[in-house]
């Protein structure tokens, strides 16, 4: 969150507004501090991406332009239309009805906007943004932090920034052998001195394991991983490595922490993601933001730094890892920038596999949006035809347009590539018989193409 930003000896200087306190049981103070680089780094902090639109479900009036829309700087653009049709090229889209259209690459336009050619209600026109480029994954910069698959030794554990006036950070490490087992533990401080110290207090470390104890905040099944908001809504999500569903099981590695004011951090299966708080759109909202497969265990904002824990024992001290004076753990330091190159969002996984669906009872959402290559695999087990309707919900906020209809023969898998550049926030499947359905969603980036 920049709170503002200025030009100092031809450097850019931001003020950030990180970690508070404000419903964040897991922070002894705010955390905050000042940022400094070159103008030019402004381009390596994530790929350009977003949305939004001119019209959302509005009465409008044949022959009034809308407003102006950006059009630029972004490679990918898909203009999604609900009721009547869009200006570029003339779309006709029937009463009730919906309708995407792919901006092309080349248009080369800073502003789009919108007309009508006749009075019409509840009307949506909304823009999805990506862009191609592939942020590289920077192994160097994650090299201390241990492989979900690893079969070395490591540490975890939960950090806490303490609410001493010294800003102090807390951290009690647990020490994994290769095998996977908890061989020990500790507990340790750095403080501005940037010196990791195992410190002897007993009673601050089960303090510390008991208030901000990992708990298990998702569930895995054969299709997808499965998230829940405060109103019992169920949500789905792509998988990463099946390893993780033994520590989803075991509540080794946190899900969610708030990392930057009134927004959140998730760490779920592999990827990150934020999202954002309830009041802000909640779960419905969140977007990905990398896939690393790494064994985070916890993760923190400490004066303006992003901290992260997991880290193999036979790490080489770097200008991200530093070691513990002990040299059984370590933690890392960065920005929270630099998640945006742990890898690019990919997975695999689905509203159904194998599911028992009701004639035209739609499933779970799963979430679409932040990914640039997308495929889904239908099948079923009636001995019919079964027609799967493919519906997205463009808003986040639970309205569904069809987007396609597949009919698949018994005993086949009907294959569906989305054009490149289309994005919408959720999908979700229906069959128009009972049947045992599976819809198999593909994500990759465009190193995996």
């Amino acid at each position: 969150m920049v709170v503002d930003f200025t030009d100092w000896n031809g450097n850019l200087v931001m003020a950030a507004d990180d970690a508070s306190v404000m419903q964040n049981p897991f922070l002894g103070r705010s955390q905050s501090n000042l940022w400094f680089g070159k103008f030019e780094d402004l381009s390596e902090m994530g790929k350009p991406a977003g949305w939004g639109g001119v019209w959302k479900e509005e009465s409008i009036k044949a022959g009034v332009p809308s407003e102006p829309f950006m059009c630029c700087g972004f490679d990918r653009r898909v203009l999604h239309l609900s009721r009547i049709w869009e200006e570029y090229t003339v779309i006709s889209v029937q009463a009730h009805g919906y309708k995407y259209f792919l901006i092309s690459e080349n248009l080369d336009a800073y502003w789009i906007r919108l007309t009508l050619d006749r009075d019409a209600d509840v009307v949506s026109a909304y823009f999805h943004y990506s862009n191609s480029e592939c942020t590289p994954y920077d192994e160097k910069a994650f090299k201390s932090i241990a492989h979900v698959d690893t079969k070395k030794e490591y540490s975890r554990g939960i950090i806490y920034p303490k609410d001493d006036k010294a800003m102090t950070l807390g951290f009690a490490a647990e020490f994994i052998d290769s095998s996977g087992n908890t061989v020990g533990s500790g507990y340790y401080e750095i403080g501005a001195e940037m010196i990791l110290k195992r410190v002897h207090n007993p009673s601050l470390e089960k303090e510390i394991c008991s208030k901000l104890k990992i708990t298990k905040d998702y569930e895995v099944d054969a299709a997808s991983v499965i998230m829940y908001d405060e109103e019992g809504n169920r949500y789905r999500l792509p998988k990463g490595s099946d390893i993780f569903n033994n520590i989803s099981a075991n509540g080794s590695c946190r899900c969610i922490r708030e990392v930057v004011t009134e927004r959140f951090l998730m760490n779920v299966h592999g990827s990150f993601y934020e999202l954002p708080r309830e009041s802000a759109g909640g779960l419905a909202k969140i977007k990905p933001i990398s896939t690393h497969n790494l064994m985070i265990s916890d993760f923190a904002s400490w004066r303006g730094m992003l901290v992260l824990a997991g880290i193999v024992n036979e790490a080489a001290q770097d200008e991200h890892y530093i070691c513990s004076d002990d040299h059984k753990t370590g933690l890392w330091f960065g920005n929270v920038d630099d998640l945006w190159e742990m890898g690019n969002p990919r997975g695999e996984g689905g509203p159904c596999f194998k599911t028992p669906l009701l004639a035209n009872k739609p499933s779970d959402p799963y979430l679409m949006t932040g990914y640039a290559h997308k495929s889904v695999s239908l099948i079923h087990d009636s001995k019919d035809d079964v027609e799967f309707t493919i519906e997205v919900d463009y808003l986040a906020n639970n309205t569904w347009h069809i987007y396609d209809k597949i009919i698949v023969k018994p005993g086949e898998k009907a294959m569906h590539s989305f054009p490149i550049g289309f994005n919408a926030h959720w999908v979700r499947v229906a069959v128009d018989k009972d049947c045992k359905a599976t819809a198999w969603f593909v994500y990759r980036d465009e190193q995996q193409r």
